[in-house]
């Protein structure tokens, strides 16, 4: 597989006609017109997995950009950056703070892969204060219990009600797992007994709630959320 042309990790504005996705290490952009989706561009380099805002304001991603002075990350330079919308396109990228592959519910609340060290990454929903990331809060129940088996348990994506989640294993093996009524995260249910192959990962879910995405084999894929729906019923609690 050509790195530089792999294409995975997409987001939608909430109308649905922006779209931006990662190609290698670039972030493509398109938009739909009357006459059709223009031709992807290039909007941020050195730069994947993008996720835009429900109000459409600010684009995060993770870059490999040079750290502000100060900074220092578990994972090298690596961090999540974020541009802001202007009159005129995309401000100056800023630094946000530690972490991979953001993703966002309806209210806007965050979601992202916290770095514990350089082996252990967990899925966390996490606060913005300053501009920075704080108050990382792990995700229990179900996906918890999946450690410590699995050291990296990555891309976490919220779907816009915040009543299930995806996420893979070092962005392979799509799992997914249900809120209860409790508010607590159910049993992890592994999508490869499910039809998917073991390759799928790096998920993403469109603001209305009605498809979903991933990477497979080089390219994004897509799918009904009825699929997920469908396994509601195999989910149960597991506590905090």
């Amino acid at each position: 597989m050509d790195y530089d042309t792999m294409e995975y990790g997409c987001s939608f504005s909430s109308d649905l006609r922006e779209f931006y996705f990662s190609r290698g290490n670039t972030i493509m952009f398109t938009r739909q017109e009357e006459t059709g989706w223009t031709s992807p561009e290039v909007i941020v380099s050195n730069a994947h997995e993008p996720c835009l805002t429900p109000d459409g304001k600010t684009l995060y991603f993770g870059s490999w950009n040079a750290l502000p002075a100060g900074v220092v990350n578990i994972i090298g330079n690596y961090g999540i950056w974020a541009k802001d919308r202007e009159a005129n396109g995309w401000g100056k990228s800023r630094y946000i703070g530690q972490g991979m592959y953001v993703s966002t519910a309806a209210d806007g609340s965050l979601y992202v892969t916290e770095f514990e060290n350089s082996e252990l990454w967990r899925p966390a929903r996490v606060s913005i204060n300053e501009g920075r990331f704080s108050d990382f809060e792990r995700l229990g129940g179900g996906i918890a219990a999946l450690e410590p088996a699995h050291k990296i348990i990555a891309h976490p994506a919220i779907a816009p009600d915040q009543g299930w989640i995806l996420f893979d294993f070092s962005g392979e093996h799509l799992m997914l797992s249900f809120r209860m009524a409790d508010g607590t995260w159910g049993t992890a249910i592994d999508l490869t007994e499910h039809g998917f192959k073991p390759q799928a990962g790096i998920a993403s879910i469109a603001p209305d709630g009605k498809t979903f995405f991933w990477h497979e084999d080089g390219d994004l894929m897509w799918a009904s959320v009825s699929i997920i729906e469908a396994l509601r019923p195999l989910s149960t609690g597991s506590g905090r």
